[in-house]
This record gives structure tokens, C-alpha cells and sequence, in this order.
């Protein structure tokens, strides 16, 4: 098996709140499974009280809870969830259909599950569904670049990266983190791997931009968001600044489009 750059992605949380077992593990396992690939810490509650106390300092991108609980009910608890988290995704899990009223109607719900569901012919369709808008939801969707550095797969989200340079034999990734990855790769292995995403541009030789990144030109070079600028090659400098410009009024169209 390939060992995998597990820092390269970012760690999608998720509780389960449930004070059946036998549903957790069941719910867990098809969390994973609908994950794939992702890096997912997912920790279980018997009790709305336990995952409150625990959201006070874990913030959780979900929380998958049960309606019915002893004690404090998984929509009561949603509620307390003000002012701990309010990032956190809940996704409300009930055996009735009358719940499922109670459950919508609540400002915090992003989706349901029946419990009918866990044991239905689509349950693997449905869980997909629901970790594709948490992915999307909480930010982590997005275009994956894979690539080997000697018998390694990394695997980092492409809008991850501010920007890839390359050194000797290696290669530098910084990502929006501010951190440096050096990887024994080609730079040509990047770039092919990105040759299809408008967000990147080569504005000289070995230098491969995040045109999201870049905070201002000058004419002569690019500021990054990040702090650091670089040179942009002479040669065909007016061609890099007007495919720089054509990309900053893409976006802004894009933007208005969903105002």
C-alpha cells in the first residue's frame, strides 16, 4: 500500500451522538466508507450532555446526533451549540417521520437521516450524498493533486496551494498555511498535473502561482497573500499580466453571477 501525506489534507471532524452501539458503529462505518480517501476523525457520544461539554473546546465540521437521547434530545442540544460552534453541520437522525418537521424547522439542521435509512437498498448513495456537502459545506471539497515523491502519494487540495517552485531535483509547495513541502518530484509533474485548473499560472521558469493567492503586481512581479513576491519572466511579461488581469475579471463575474 502507498504511504500517503496524511498532514497534506486538511482533517474533517465529525461526532456521532447516539446511545445505540449498534447504530454508531453502523453510522461510522458508513462515514468511512463514503469518505474515501479523506482524512476523518470521527468520535462518539452517548449523550447530547458528553458532546456538549466537548464542543466547548472541539469544534466539529459535523455532528451526526439522534433526536432521542436520555436526557437533554439531540435537538435541544443543537441549540446549545450556539456560541460553543457555530460552524458545526448538524445532521439529525430520528426513527419517525413526524421528527423529521421537528428536525427541519430547527436553524441548525443540514440534513436527516432516518433510521429506516441505515438498512435501505440506497444507504451507501444516501451517506455519500451527505459527506459530499459536508466536504463542500465546511470547505474541503476541491480538485486533488496526486503525485509520487519517490515511493510517497501526496495528495493536496489544489486551491491548498499558493505556490509550487522548483529547487534542483525537488520541488517546493507552500500551502495556504504558510508551510513549505519539499518533495522529490519534477516540477513538470505539477505543472502537468494543473495544466487543466485556470487558477494556476507559470509567470516564470520553475514558478507555478495560485492566481487566488496573489495579493498585487507591480509590472514586474507578483506579492503573494502570503507574504514573498516573485519575478515574472521578461520575455512575454505583458502576455502573464493580461492572462493574470482576464482571470481577476473572471472571478469578479463569477462573484456577481451569485449575488
Amino acid at each position: 500500500m502507498d504511504r500517503r501525506e496524511v498532514y497534506a489534507l486538511p482533517l474533517i471532524r465529525i461526532a456521532i451522538i447516539d446511545d445505540d452501539p449498534v447504530d454508531t458503529a453502523g453510522i461510522e462505518e458508513l462515514l468511512l466508507r463514503a469518505a474515501g480517501t479523506d482524512e476523518v476523525r470521527i468520535d462518539h457520544f452517548s449523550s447530547a450532555e458528553l458532546f456538549l461539554n466537548s464542543a466547548a473546546s472541539n469544534c466539529y465540521h459535523a455532528a451526526i446526533m439522534d433526536i432521542y437521547l436520555k436526557g437533554m434530545d439531540g435537538i435541544e442540544a443543537s441549540g446549545r451549540l450556539e456560541g460553543l460552534c457555530d460552524r458545526t453541520l448538524v445532521v439529525f437522525i430520528t426513527s419517525s417521520r413526524e421528527d423529521v418537521w421537528r428536525a427541519v424547522q430547527t436553524h441548525r439542521c443540514f440534513d436527516y437521516i432516518r433510521k429506516d435509512e441505515l438498512q435501505d437498498a440506497h444507504t451507501m448513495e444516501r451517506f455519500d450524498q451527505l459527506f459530499a456537502g459536508i466536504r463542500k459545506m465546511t470547505g474541503q471539497a476541491g480538485e486533488l493533486v496526486e503525485f509520487y515523491a519517490g515511493k510517497r502519494l501526496v495528495r493536496i487540495r489544489a486551491a491548498d496551494i499558493t505556490y509550487v517552485i522548483a529547487q534542483d531535483k525537488y520541488i517546493v509547495i507552500q500551502t495556504r498555511d504558510g508551510q513549505n513541502r519539499r518533495y522529490r518530484t519534477t516540477f513538470r509533474t505539477i505543472c502537468k498535473e494543473l495544466e487543466d485548473n485556470r487558477s494556476f499560472l507559470e509567470c516564470n521558469r520553475g514558478i507555478l502561482l495560485n492566481m487566488d493567492q496573489i495579493r498585487a503586481t507591480d509590472g514586474e512581479t507578483f506579492e503573494m497573500k502570503t507574504g514573498g513576491r516573485f519575478p515574472i519572466r521578461r520575455s512575454d511579461r505583458r502576455k502573464i499580466i493580461d492572462s493574470f488581469r482576464s482571470y481577476q475579471f473572471e472571478q469578479l463575474n463569477n462573484i456577481s453571477v451569485y449575488e
